[in-house]
């Protein structure tokens, strides 16, 4: 059975999101005739609904959509929101932004949430009012700590990475900046996909009242964690830009490069760090298990650590690169270990709750439930907005 689409509806939202014919059938199955006869207005060729389906969802918006009237979609525009601000593209050279402007979208998309909700409760917006003056990353990574009231007492209390990045992420959106996760472009085994459909690890939107910090909902909390801080430097030197390499040894980028320095100081500082190791007196082997004790420690990656050590001298480069590379092999073994676990334990069900707690903005989840509270919002209207069955509404209430 097709889709009874409507052309001019479809072909307006490629316009307006600026996307490609061959964002789509680079990460489909979707061939260039198929979509090309699917936006052609002449005839009366429409996508099957399965493909339909996987069409709205590369675009990033509902099925429903597709079918709605063209003026309707004019007249409407912020149900297509679109970025139209310059932005600066670190680590990837490309000439086709559909993946980016898609995420772009679904970023502001959210923070309209958040205003609409927020308008709706008749509550204050807090306004981003941060400047700080600083000349070396050392003194920005201090104020950071201090002006978001990031102590490593509380750092070190947390038993797990997850609890540290919620504990981050509700610091930073007190001093009104939206933390906002997007999901990532998913590869085709089948397709050798082109650098420029791979999905960032970071986006930062500046905005005078409300700047936005996207972060890639796949990487693990550790590696959240530390794209926050990366994002907040771009967003507190009043730049946008859209990170995909947030190695620590990536000198391709100064700008790159001064805001790992910025997020590995904020998280690690150097001289509680240089403390710590000299009061070890040697008691510690440096080895691949002394740096987990420390990233555990600290709650961030391997890969942190051991920068620092190798940053503040306490390892040499050869050892560097030597820990370096075993710590990506046994990543990417970790990785696969836990893809066959999953596959072999499918019975196995997901947090949902969890999961849509921890991707969404927490002043965006408390404006809903506020929005609940007063009966603005019922347990189905939450479940449509935030795409998830209306079984999981009340654990997720609870969460918040």
């Amino acid at each position: 059975m097709n889709a009874l689409i409507n052309k001019d509806a479809l072909n307006f939202i490629f316009e307006h999101y600026n996307v490609s014919n061959d964002y789509i059938i680079s990460n489909s199955n979707i061939t260039l005739k198929e979509i090309t006869e699917w936006r052609d207005e002449s005839n009366e060729i429409y996508p099957p609904i399965l493909k339909a389906e996987k069409l709205a969802n590369l675009l990033r918006i509902s099925f429903a959509t597709l079918y709605l009237d063209i003026d309707y979609l004019i007249n409407n525009k912020n149900l297509l929101k679109k970025y139209i601000n310059k932005r600066v593209l670190y680590g990837i050279s490309s000439t086709d932004d559909s993946l980016i402007n898609l995420l772009i979208k679904d970023l502001l998309e959210s923070k309209d949430l958040y205003y609409k909700f927020a308008s709706d409760l008749d509550s204050d917006i807090i306004r981003f009012n941060i400047n700080i003056d600083f000349t070396n990353y050392t003194d920005l990574a201090k104020s950071i700590r201090d002006i978001f009231n990031i102590s490593l007492t509380d750092q070190f209390k947390f038993n797990s990475s997850r609890k540290f990045y919620l504990y981050i992420r509700n610091r930073i959106e007190d001093k009104g900046i939206f933390v906002q996760c997007f999901k990532p472009n998913i590869i085709l085994k089948s397709k050798k996909i082109s650098n420029r459909y791979i999905s960032p690890r970071g986006i930062a939107i500046y905005d005078s009242i409300t700047p936005i910090i996207g972060i890639n909902s796949s990487d693990n909390y550790e590696a959240k964690i530390f794209t926050i801080f990366h994002e907040l430097v771009h967003i507190l030197k009043n730049n946008t830009a859209i990170c995909f390499d947030l190695a620590l040894n990536n000198y391709d980028n100064k700008e790159e490069v001064f805001c790992n320095k910025v997020a590995a100081e904020v998280l690690v500082p150097r001289d509680y760090f240089n403390s710590l190791l000299n009061n070890n007196n040697n008691n510690n082997t440096i080895d691949l298990n002394f740096i987990e004790k420390l990233a555990q420690k600290f709650s961030v990656s391997l890969s942190v650590i051991n920068r620092r050590l190798l940053d503040l001298n306490y390892i040499s480069d050869k050892d560097y690169i030597n820990f370096n590379n075993i710590i990506n092999i046994n990543y990417l073994k970790k990785r696969e270990d836990l893809k066959n676990k999953n596959n072999d334990d499918k019975h196995i069900s997901r947090d949902i709750p969890r999961e849509i707690f921890d991707f969404n903005s927490y002043k965006l989840s408390n404006n809903i439930i506020s929005c609940l509270n007063n009966g603005f919002l019922s347990r189905l209207d939450i479940s449509i907005i935030l795409n998830f069955k209306y079984q999981h509404v009340d654990k997720y209430i609870n969460l918040i």
